[in-house]
């Protein structure tokens, strides 16, 4: 449960780094944050200017008033909710920090399930050619970025609604050192594309929109509606992108799509209805927590 009108007590100034997580680290254990001892690191070291590592080595280096204030602001935003991806303004995904904007997703583990398949399906291909790959709603550009980096010989495009996400996206492809491979487009999802490519990933919006104030007010409040409202059953974004597919997927290539827990079968159904087959035992694939998170389809 969070509390919104907390006010962290103004008691961090001269406080070493080491006793600045442990207070912090109560702070929000008592609070009942999830992940109190990790929030409380990632804080203290955004507001001293520290590394994990002068945490351990120098863990009696002191907070300026200075940093001790920002501190105690931070600490206050996560009690009233704001994720600390938010409050950092960057998330890891696949080893990789990815820079936010407003307009962008906070990459979340379950989105990795669609990295590990499409890195599977592209290493048993085998081709001797460098994949070119296209990712429909780009975002943060932790999906594309990611297999760029890990292909070095690779090509991707991204295409987003959002001009401010494809700053973001830019950015992220400068730091990950694959700006020269990747291009950025606005657009809505294919329809102004050509192709052929040959792998098609996908994470569009598809939260029942009824069920959008329901979520943790990690998401509901501090996520882009934009970004999560996938209709009142959750996959009219999914209707808009499948019937542009078989105009610009290769032949013999992939798509593969991030779905909500629970769509498999309606997701299915609308893949096979436009010509596509799916396979549940080798097509379908599971996220951590079991659920159904990713479906491929290949050409």
């Amino acid at each position: 449960m969070f509390v919104d009108d907390y006010k962290a007590p103004v008691c961090l100034n001269k406080r070493t780094l080491q006793e600045a997580v442990r207070i912090t680290r109560d702070i929000f254990g008592v609070q009942g944050i999830e992940t109190p001892a990790l929030d409380a690191r990632l804080l203290v070291c955004m507001a001293g200017r520290a590394s994990y590592k002068d945490l351990i080595t120098s863990p009696v280096r002191q907070l300026s008033r200075q940093q001790a204030v920002l501190l105690e602001s931070l600490t206050a935003r996560r009690l009233a909710g704001e994720p600390v991806a938010r409050l950092l303004g960057y998330k890891e995904f696949w080893g990789r920090n990815f820079y936010l904007g407003p307009d962008t997703l906070v990459p979340r583990p379950d989105s990795e399930t669609l990295i590990e398949a499409a890195l599977a399906h592209l290493s048993a291909k085998g081709s001797s050619t460098p994949p070119v790959i296209l990712d429909l709603g780009v975002g943060s550009g932790c999906l594309l970025i990611t297999l760029l980096a890990e292909l070095p010989q690779a090509f991707g495009i991204g295409v987003d609604i959002s001009m401010n996400t494809l700053l973001v996206a830019c950015g992220n492809a400068v730091i990950h050192g694959v700006a020269e491979r990747s291009l950025f487009l606005c657009g809505h999802y294919a329809l102004a594309l050509g192709g052929p490519f040959d792998m098609i990933i996908a994470n569009p919006p598809y939260i029942e929109r009824d069920q959008i104030p329901l979520l943790q007010k990690e998401v509901a409040v501090y996520e882009p509606s934009l970004a999560l409202d996938g209709g009142q059953d959750g996959l009219d974004e999914i209707r808009r992108i499948v019937p542009q597919i078989h105009g610009v997927l290769e032949e013999k290539g992939c798509f593969l799509l991030e779905i909500g827990s629970g769509q498999s079968e309606r997701t299915a159904a609308l893949l096979r209805a436009a010509g596509f087959f799916i396979d549940p035992s080798s097509d379908f694939f599971s996220d951590l927590g079991m659920h159904i998170r990713v479906i491929r389809v290949l050409n």
